[in-house]
């Protein structure tokens, strides 16, 4: 049976009281901003000085509170004060807000801590309101339903669509898939897109390549792949299946390159995206790079560059003025040959991306390989001269992905030679640990992809771990139904009560911190924060069980206790779920371990 069907209504649980209640979304950090802006007003009436400096943090260790804020110090330097003379003031003002806050205290106590900080430490109301916010919230806990009113366009990926999706294609796929997910959920209007690069050498290079495998496959010599062409196995493949359904041969293949091309092209890019369906990747948009020219889009960016005078004429190309503008250097838009480059037709692209559905999209973002980095500056100053700001384009770098096997690095596929397909991968290790993966570090440090750990059943493989976790909760709440125990569908004030064990408070204030890391992630654009949170939060259920699983059980024979702990492993489960959804990862109810006992 499936443990989300144990969530059944209680007439016990129809008239709640909402101590703390977040009916949007529940905000720690925003929540304490306000009461300590409020003690702000209430205490210097008079300063009409920015207090933007004015910051919400979360002390480093848990004696200095739950909640710690820099107000002291950004009142003190307005006013010419010491820091701890405004602390007092407004430590009187904030336990004055404490005991008139309507349902219950916001904190148990509030202290000064030098050189310039208050720290607040969270009463059992506020706590009992985290979980009483996750009980109404279900499994949208962490989301908001306001509409942030900003657009953001996400490019990733955007392989050439000469050859299959290899793993370091996979790290920005599933790094920008879960960006694009966790903007979503924070109520920002997201268009996830791939560009289709069909429109440049590389191409060339393939339909080269594929009817050179044709003349091999006819018995007409042996394949001459240009130097700069594709061996791959799947060149073959493309080969044989255009002989196949078009009937074409070498010589009428070499007439009619157009058509080899688009047929090459189409080939890989349905592999393409078969791949990132079985890695669980979506786009709502592919866009062809071929378009930019079809529609005269880069010949458009040209002739306004001409008639602003940002453009000059050296040797023959045609060159676009960028030094002292982000760029170190001018950069050749059209060569003396009379093509234009890469960049020309990039420039019209995001041009385009700031005027798509009349500037739809305020902030574009774009996922790249690390060997890119030196594109970064030169891009941001296209953006400027096509007049927009280019702080809204945002780069982020995506790194090396090196494949360990046998604790040695694996640079060779089997099937294609010179590269790690992330189809391999996928069925080596599964999806579930491939995405997991891939989001353990930042996208731009180097990530060690040990298929070797990633294949075992323990602990020591992380998602195992994480996925074990959430498995261990589930099977508590079969045994309480198998036990006969109903299971609340939310928690009372009396039930909380049961809860008293330091470790379970802290649970309680981890789940309590979800809604901010999304906020943070949306903001700072780093999803491997998911990965961190999910890891702490696991570790500490899985300390709270080992410790208490003999002395104090969940199934205890406490009813208040009872309530209240299985009340605890509900609110856990729900977000954890929703950490596992925004991470792609399923979030298994059944899973076993060799050696592990029953979880009670």
């Amino acid at each position: 049976m499936n443990c989300n069907s144990f969530l059944l209504p209680m007439q016990k649980y129809n008239n709640i009281l909402s101590v703390v209640c977040f009916r949007k979304v529940f905000m720690i950090r925003n929540y304490y901003k306000k009461k300590i802006l409020q003690a702000v007003q209430e205490t210097f009436p008079d300063i009409l000085s920015d207090l933007s400096g004015i910051d919400i943090l979360k002390p480093r260790k848990p004696e200095w509170g739950d909640i710690s804020t820099n107000a002291p110090m950004i009142i003190a330097k307005v006013l010419k004060k010491r820091p701890d003379e405004t602390a007092s003031l407004l430590i009187k003002t904030l336990n004055d807000i404490n005991h008139r806050t309507s349902g219950g205290h916001f904190a148990s106590r509030i202290e000064f801590a030098a050189p310039g900080f208050i720290n607040i430490f969270f009463s059992r109301e506020f706590m009992f309101g985290i979980l009483n916010s996750i009980f109404e919230s279900g499994y949208r806990f962490g989301y908001s339903d306001e509409k942030k009113g900003e657009g953001y366009l996400v490019e990733y990926v955007s392989a050439n669509p000469t050859g299959p999706l290899h793993i370091g294609h996979g790290r920005g796929a599933v790094l920008g898939d879960v960006i694009c997910r966790v903007l979503k959920c924070c109520g920002y209007d997201v268009l996830r897109e791939f560009y289709v690069n069909d429109a440049g050498a590389q191409v060339k290079n393939l339909v080269l390549s594929v009817i050179e495998r044709i003349k091999e496959i006819e018995g007409k010599g042996e394949a001459n792949i240009p130097e700069d062409g594709y061996k791959g196995e799947y060149v073959r493949e493309i080969a044989q299946r255009l002989i196949l359904e078009t009937k074409i041969g070498y010589e009428s293949a070499l007439e009619n390159q157009a058509v080899v091309r688009e047929f090459a092209v189409n080939y890989m890019l349905d592999r393409i995206k078969s791949t990132l369906g079985t890695l669980g990747v979506e786009f709502d948009n592919f866009f062809s790079e071929s378009i930019l020219f079809d529609r005269g889009m880069v010949e458009r960016c040209i002739r306004e560059f001409e008639s602003e005078s940002k453009v000059f004429e050296k040797d023959g190309a045609l060159f676009l003025r960028m030094e002292n503008n982000d760029d170190d250097k001018d950069r050749v838009l059209r060569k003396s040959n009379g093509y234009y480059t890469y960049f020309a037709s990039d420039i019209a692209y995001h041009r385009d991306k700031f005027e798509r559905e009349n500037g739809r999209f305020q902030k574009i973002i774009d996922i790249w390989g690390s060997d890119h980095h030196g594109y970064i500056p030169r891009m941001k100053g296209a953006v400027r001269l096509l007049g927009y700001n280019p702080e809204n384009f945002i780069v982020i770098l995506v790194q090396m992905v090196r494949v360990l096997k046998d604790g040695k690095p694996v640079k060779m596929s089997k099937r294609e030679g010179d590269f790690i397909t992330l189809d391999e991968i996928m069925q080596d290790v599964g999806r579930d640990a491939t995405r997991y993966t891939f989001l353990m570090r930042k996208g731009d440090a180097q990530l060690d992809f040990d298929i070797d750990i990633l294949k075992s059943q323990s602990l020591n493989n992380p998602v195992y771990y994480a996925q074990y976790g959430y498995a261990r909760i589930c099977s508590i709440l079969r045994k309480a139904a198998e036990a006969g125990i109903g299971l609340p569908a939310g928690i009372s004030k009396e039930d909380f009560d049961g809860l008293v064990l330091s470790e379970e408070l802290d649970i309680i204030k981890k789940m309590g911190e979800f809604p901010d890391l999304l906020d943070n992630i949306s903001k700072s654009l780093e999803p491997h924060l998911l990965v961190y949170y999910i890891q702490e939060l696991q570790a500490m259920f899985h300390q709270y069980y080992t410790k208490y699983k003999k002395t104090e059980k969940v199934l205890s024979d406490d009813p208040v206790k009872l309530n209240g702990r299985l009340a605890l492993i509900i609110a856990l489960k729900t977000v954890l779920k929703n950490a596992f959804d925004l991470m792609g990862v399923d979030a298994p109810e059944r899973m076993s371990m060799k050696g592990d006992e029953d979880e009670e």
